[in-house]
């Protein structure tokens, strides 16, 4: 069993919020670097069962959170014991369940750092959230109600439109069905998005900033479908859109960002903005059943895996 030194503790893991990233570090394909022998992972829930000499912010027998604030080439809560850095505690809802509670701080994290954070959303400004059926697209269509905005979900089937709509979305777009572009503009009366929250790949970068308003911008938080993305040049020089790629990390990996995020999620969840956006559950013998679910990329919510 391995001891937790400075600045670390040991977590008896509970559950494990599991997400993309994931399948491109395992695959070598993923912003940090792949080193092997590896764990995977960086959002859990559980219980402390050690601490480091200098830990003071938790003790043994607390239940936390994890925020992912560290490089998985580093730690990684893959197991039924990890040791995590003391800085990447959070606290942990006792009116969430253990899944909720692995899964909830990368999703609004997330979503906090680019609409909130660099973005600046406020009542009056609508946004469009590209997909907005998984884990991290939901909590940004209850961060935009949060802030008093209007929400625009995108999907590409109908049997994903109300689950969306029953997570606050203002209006849902089903792509296999409407053309996006022609949706949004009847849906602005013309005016176009203010902010775009983004993670498709593709071509799909010209229809966006098609409908984003002159000065807008559009936060590319992913690359989901693994395809070449076209820069449109002609759009974004011509209207001035800002097109900004962004992970969490550069929020959380400043670690002096992390007592607001603690703060905002905590009161978030407090008044009843984030709620339950889990979709799948594992248990944790079924590991590669769960990476296979992500990379086939049909999840609707958050993908948990269940430890104990």
């Amino acid at each position: 069993m391995p001891e937790p030194g400075e600045g670390e503790l040991r977590l008896e893991v509970e559950a494990i919020g599991i997400g993309f990233g994931e399948c491109l570090y395992r695959r070598g394909l993923y912003i940090q670097d792949t080193v092997l022998p590896s764990s995977l992972g960086n959002h859990a829930a559980g219980i402390v069962d050690a601490v480091g000499p200098d830990v003071t912010n938790v003790k043994v027998g607390d239940r936390i959170a994890v925020i992912p604030s560290f490089e998985m080439n580093r730690y990684g809560v893959y197991g039924q014991h990890a040791i995590v850095p003391a800085f990447a505690v959070a606290p942990y809802f006792e009116s969430l369940s253990v899944e909720e509670n692995a899964a909830l701080w990368m999703q609004v994290t997330t979503a906090y750092g680019a609409l909130v954070h660099y973005g600046n959303v406020s009542s009056g400004d609508t946004v469009l959230v590209v997909p907005a059926s998984g884990g991290v697209g939901m909590a940004a269509i209850q961060t935009i109600k949060k802030a008093g905005g209007t929400s625009i979900g995108v999907t590409r089937s109908r049997e994903k439109a109300d689950m969306i709509r029953a997570f606050g979305a203002d209006h849902v777009i089903v792509t296999n069905e409407e053309d996006l572009v022609t949706r949004v503009r009847e849906l602005t009366r013309d005016q176009g998005v203010d902010l775009v929250f983004n993670a498709l790949s593709g071509p799909v970068l010209e229809d966006i900033t098609s409908v984003t308003k002159p000065g807008g911008t559009i936060f590319q938080y992913g690359g989901i479908q693994g395809k070449q993305t076209p820069y449109p040049l002609a759009t974004a020089v011509r209207y001035g859109i800002k097109i900004q790629g962004y992970t969490l990390y550069e929020l959380t990996y400043n670690l002096a960002n992390l007592p607001a995020v603690r703060e905002y999620v905590t009161q978030g969840v407090q008044e009843g903005f984030y709620t339950a956006n889990v979709g799948r559950v594992f248990q944790f013998d079924e590991m590669v059943e769960a990476h296979r679910y992500l990379e086939a990329g049909s999840m609707a919510g958050s993908v948990v895996v269940r430890v104990k």
